[in-house]
């Protein structure tokens, strides 16, 4: 990523982002009023960095914006970073709206739930929505230790009637309904503890707030049967950790959670673990690439109610990093579902184009044979995007 400082005052300041075409082709027509194959975006990301020059306040901003020629749901802004870090000694305290991530496992991060996740970026995304929030760091010999209020929590975002990757109903993100006096104003918090073990990269982590996985209730939206997403208030406890070897990565997320809704609208408390470990071929086939492979496994207590599309899986998959100047990355997965019988298949391959440009394409393809797994809608929704951005 280019960056070039400017001098305002006394002040770092430096200017970056990127700017992004991206291609969906389908390579099924949908089982609804969907029509389009292709559906075609772009998207703009700027950021700012201003630094004083102690190095102690540190103002930062990143704003995203979509724009999609298919799906007018789909075209969205957002503040992904707005936020003024203040440092006192051994702490940072940070003031205004972040993006967080916690975590160590490749299928899917139980204890990540800081933020909000941005769900029409795609299926099963990285991307999330920016979330306020006053956070305190502190730095010891013992660890870090983190602690976090949360004034307000963000609505997750779908598809509109126009887009693909959406369940069937669909789901209406602007018509969200609370529980038990919860409201979107509902405060949160959290901790989390990353202490200092040898061999070991261990967080521990406790949140209370409106869960971000919400359960679904059905509307009428002009005239056909949807969904309108449902939250309650949660508190869960988490634990994530890493233990290191010279090839091996050995992997751990779990969760206990109290009061999360189930699909039957019940309040449930349930534990959920994803385990596993990544082996790593150094210099595959007497090259100079690197080769990972992946076993992970998923559990969700509460099976066929879960709002988790990985209630009882199996995870395969392949890294592949060529090490080149172009810095080429693959990444392949599939997720046997046993309760199911449903396959993922997921693909992402990445490579930079000269200093300023970048290269990647996706491929999600559900096998899904089973009309009571929830996201059975997405069983015509194969697809395959292209992405071409240029970063400042």
């Amino acid at each position: 990523m280019l960056t070039g400082p400017i001098q305002a005052g006394d002040w770092d300041t430096q200017w970056q982002g990127n700017a992004q075409l991206q291609n969906r082709a389908f390579l099924h027509d949908a089982t609804g009023e969907q029509n389009d194959r292709l559906q075609y975006s772009y998207a703009l990301t700027p950021q700012l960095k201003a630094s004083a020059p102690s190095g102690d306040q540190v103002l930062s901003g990143k704003l995203f914006y979509r724009k999609d020629f298919t799906d007018s749901v789909r075209t969205h802004w957002d503040i992904r970073e707005l936020k003024f870090d203040q440092r006192l000694g051994d702490t940072v305290v940070t003031w205004g709206v972040d993006s967080v991530f916690w975590g160590k496992t490749e299928s899917q991060n139980l204890v990540d739930i800081i933020n909000q996740h941005d769900g029409v970026e795609g299926v099963f995304t990285d991307e999330k929505l920016g979330q306020p929030m006053v956070r305190v760091r502190h730095v010891a010999e013992a660890g870090v230790l983190e602690a976090y209020y949360l004034p307000y929590s963000r609505q997750a975002t779908y598809a509109g009637s126009h887009g693909r990757l959406r369940t069937m109903p669909g789901i209406d993100g602007d018509r969200a309904q609370y529980r038990e006096g919860a409201q979107q104003w509902y405060p949160g918090a959290a901790l989390r503890w990353e202490p200092d073990v040898p061999g070991f990269d261990l967080g521990l982590s406790m949140f209370h707030g409106l869960s971000r996985d919400p359960s679904f209730s059905p509307i009428d939206h002009n005239g056909e049967p949807w969904f309108a997403p449902v939250y309650g208030a949660i508190t869960q406890v988490g634990i994530d950790t890493q233990y290191v070897t010279e090839q091996t990565l050995y992997k751990l997320e779990a969760i206990y959670r109290q009061g999360q809704l189930d699909l039957t609208l019940a309040k449930r408390n349930y534990a959920a673990v994803t385990l596993g470990l990544e082996h790593t071929l150094g210099g595959f086939m007497q090259g100079r690439g690197d080769l990972g492979l992946i076993l992970e496994y998923n559990r969700d207590g509460m099976g066929r109610r879960s709002i988790n599309s990985l209630q009882d899986d199996v995870v395969l998959g392949i890294r592949y990093s060529l090490n080149d100047v172009a810095d080429t990355y693959l990444l392949a997965t599939v997720a046997l579902d046993r309760i199911y019988g449903s396959r993922l298949y997921k693909a992402e391959l990445t490579r930079r184009l000269g200093e300023s440009f970048k290269l990647s394409g996706e491929l999600f393809v559900p096998t899904l044979n089973d009309d009571q797994e929830f996201i059975y809608g997405y069983r015509r929704d194969a697809v395959a995007t292209t992405s071409i951005s240029y970063y400042w």
